[in-house]
């Protein structure tokens, strides 16, 4: 109960205003913590700035000290001057109105009959100005307790009441503001369109992220405010779609085992490119990606035997994007052919592709994937291998795995000079997955190579995507230089 001065007075000014914050998370206010003149400092209240109404002159004299009216309108996000109300309101959320939240204007000369209403109107308003106090007021609130999004501002310590009424104080500040929050806006005033403002850069056009919840359908969605006000409401697994995690690349990405690396880094919500030579195909598996989602698609087709072409593919991707996450290489061939009659062809074609225009698409995409790139948040090349790069395979083809070994000690020695540019390079050598380039060996010979491998089958789309996202993300931070087999034991079989 707040204590009064032996001379009580008539009306509750306002004698200093001893700190400010910020309230509300969709339309924000500036709230003041008040010293009552005749009252200790210990009866100090908030109140919203509409009471203040009537303390211009103290509320320019405390904003001279802390940054100017500017400043005021900054926490607010207005850009021209806030003008006062002459209204003045109650503090929301109470059970009735408070004397203390609101402050009267100074008495002018009142007649005879004015002073009898008045004085008996001022000993109403003081038996609800405590009765008002006991249920509905706490002496002070932390305004480090309440909601994120408020200023945390340090009360003096002379200010601070006893442990108990502070965790009462609190209590009650919390429920309230989370009743005012909900009351801030209205549902016809947001926007329900899964497809509004998809092409915007999201990363620079929003603002902040009201809040939370459960729609109709269990499903999470999120209350978003857009820098110029604007609100609209999405599932959280467009969100995904929209701000992808990741700016992925993958080479052969339209079919074998690119398709399966294409599509983990898809599910996972990140931003996909893939690239082959043939377009149709190319167009038609990332316009399927995109629609699985939650994450997103993008075909260019290229053919990078050319270097001119993976120049094109580089400068497209750079007219996108500022950055590239991830970059796998992929893209490959391979010639099975006898000993007598392998071509001297074939070496030029599988040497150029698997190992030669690796090392050019990389080197063209190191601006890209040095451009965010952080000692703590590194991008990663991954450059897919083969078992067939470890071992001498028991099919003739030759090129092939001479490509693939040359791969992977080119890549030990490209993490050793990338990684102090906070790149990372490693290399999955994967054993027998459903390909393409698989399809013949495997429909010919698929129970010899299933009896060969510990595991008893050959490898599923989730082993070799899981390996790629692990190496791209934070799990896979301090891991460069490293060949990964993806074999179930095959490898390791053969060598027994």
């Amino acid at each position: 109960m707040r204590k009064a001065k032996k001379e009580e007075p008539e009306e509750y000014e306002v004698e200093k205003i001893v700190n400010h914050r910020v309230a509300g998370r969709v339309k924000k206010r500036i709230e003041y913590f008040i010293k009552w003149k005749g009252y200790s400092s210990k009866d100090n209240t908030w109140e919203p700035s509409s009471a203040v109404t009537n303390a211009e002159e103290l509320v320019k004299q405390y904003w001279d000290t802390h940054g100017g009216l500017e400043e005021r309108d900054k926490l607010l996000g207005k850009k021209r001057p806030v003008t006062t109300k002459k209204k003045t309101t109650p503090l929301k959320r109470q059970r009735q109105d408070s004397p203390e939240a609101t402050i009267k204007r100074k008495k002018t000369a009142d007649t005879a009959s004015d002073h009898e209403q008045n004085t008996q109107k001022n000993k109403e308003e003081e038996e609800e100005k405590i009765e008002s106090a006991s249920e509905t007021h706490s002496p002070l609130m932390k305004p480090e307790e309440t909601e994120v999004e408020e200023v945390k501002e340090q009360i003096p310590k002379e200010t601070k009441p006893e442990k108990q009424d502070v965790e009462a104080s609190e209590t009650k500040q919390v429920a309230s503001a989370e009743e005012e929050d909900l009351d801030d806006y209205e549902e016809d005033d947001i926007i329900t369109d899964p497809d509004y403002r998809r092409d915007w850069d999201w990363t620079k056009d929003i603002d902040s992220l009201i809040k939370v919840q459960r729609g109709r359908k269990r499903e999470l969605e999120a209350l978003i405010r857009w820098k110029d006000g604007v609100l609209a409401l999405y599932t959280t697994a467009s969100i995904k779609k929209k701000c992808p995690k990741l700016v992925v690349l993958v080479t052969g990405g339209s079919r074998g085992i690119g398709e399966m690396i294409a599509t983990g880094f898809v599910s996972a919500g990140a931003k996909v490119y893939i690239t082959s030579r043939s377009a149709d195909v190319c167009y038609k598996v990332a316009k399927e990606l995109t629609a699985k989602g939650p994450g997103q698609c993008i075909a260019i087709p290229a053919d990078l035997q050319r270097i001119d072409e993976i120049k094109r593919l580089v400068a497209e991707i750079s007219k996108a994007e500022d950055h590239l996450d991830v970059l796998v290489n992929n893209a490959g061939a391979n010639w099975n052919e006898s000993f007598d009659k392998f071509p001297d062809e074939a070496f030029e074609k599988v040497m150029n592709l698997n190992l030669k225009r690796i090392f050019t698409l990389t080197q063209a995409c190191l601006p890209l994937l040095t451009a965010k790139a952080t000692p703590d948040n590194t991008s990663s090349v991954i450059n897919i291998g083969s078992i067939d790069g470890e071992r001498s395979p028991p099919q003739e083809t030759y090129a092939y795995s001479a490509s693939k070994g040359g791969l992977h000690h080119m890549s030990r020695h490209m993490a050793g000079k990338l990684g102090r540019r906070n790149v990372r390079v490693n290399v999955i050598a994967p054993g027998a997955f459903q390909s393409k380039m698989m399809k013949a060996t495997l429909d010919k010979f698929h129970k010899q190579i299933v009896a060969s491998i510990p595991a008893g089958r050959i490898g599923s789309p989730e082993d070799i995507a899981g390996t790629c996202i692990y190496l791209s993300s934070r799990a896979g931070q301090y891991t460069n230089g490293a060949t990964i087999t993806v074999d179930g034991a095959a490898l390791a079989a053969s060598r027994m």
